[in-house]
């Protein structure tokens, strides 16, 4: 049987890792908004907007994901906000 301090610690590095791969992508949006301000070529602007875009969709995404379960938590605990 599993004990509730290794639980709480999968659950933190599932945390952080999510937490790591969201900040990755951050820095890939930075890269792509700073290859657009130097790009001299319409098809290198046209692709780095777009994965721009794409790369600030998953931001989004994640981060409704987040508030939901933070929803859910607080609920489940009786904490409404």
């Amino acid at each position: 049987m599993e004990r509730p301090i290794e639980k709480l610690r999968e659950l933190q590095e599932d945390v952080d890792k999510k937490h790591k791969d969201l900040m990755i992508e951050f820095d890939m949006l930075q890269g792509n908004i700073n290859r657009m301000m130097v790009a001299n070529d319409e098809v290198e602007l046209l692709r780095m907007f777009a994965f721009a875009h794409k790369r600030l969709g998953n931001i989004l995404w994640a981060n409704q994901i987040r508030i939901q379960t933070s929803k859910l938590e607080n609920e489940n605990y009786g904490n409404v906000d």
